[in-house]
């Protein structure tokens, strides 16, 4: 009895905040952004169970708190799934081994001065010894100035 009475309550208590629910969509997108990011593993399924969790909440839409619950736990797949996303459609090639030291040339997209240095991010690489498809799109190299001229975006 008391079961029935504790889902009865937090029912009622989510339809009067009915209005406020839009406001926790970009919480769960963001919570399920934190979740890809904080996991030392990669699952795939970051999709497929944002699909099954919304499918959950459609068929069960008639019982308010598990239709709610499982529409929430969506919203929080669908941000990993974003997330995971982002992740693949950025991927580049890394560097799996160190080259040693070796000339790299390329175009200077951003510059970051420091106290003692500058960090400067390449764009455009070219580096001998790796293939095309080994070459990084972007590598950041740190230079030390000592007090001379840093380098500038464009270069």
């Amino acid at each position: 009895m008391a079961r029935l009475t504790l889902r009865h309550g937090l029912g009622s208590v989510l339809a009067s905040e009915r209005e406020q629910w839009p406001l926790w969509l970009p919480v769960g997108l963001l919570g399920g952004i934190a979740l890809y990011f904080d996991l030392a593993f990669e699952p795939w399924a970051g999709a497929l169970a944002g699909a099954i969790l919304l499918t959950g909440a459609v068929l069960l839409r008639r019982v308010p708190v598990a239709g709610l619950c499982l529409f929430a736990a969506a919203v929080v797949a669908a941000g990993y799934a974003l997330a995971q996303w982002e992740t693949w459609r950025v991927a580049g090639p890394l560097l799996s081994r160190e080259i040693g030291p070796v000339p790299v040339s390329g175009r200077i997209v951003d510059v970051e001065p420091r106290e003692k240095d500058v960090r400067i991010v390449l764009d455009a690489l070219s580096i001998p010894w790796l293939d095309a498809g080994e070459t990084p799109r972007r590598v950041r190299i740190t230079v030390r100035t000592h007090g001379g001229i840093a380098p500038v975006p464009g270069e």
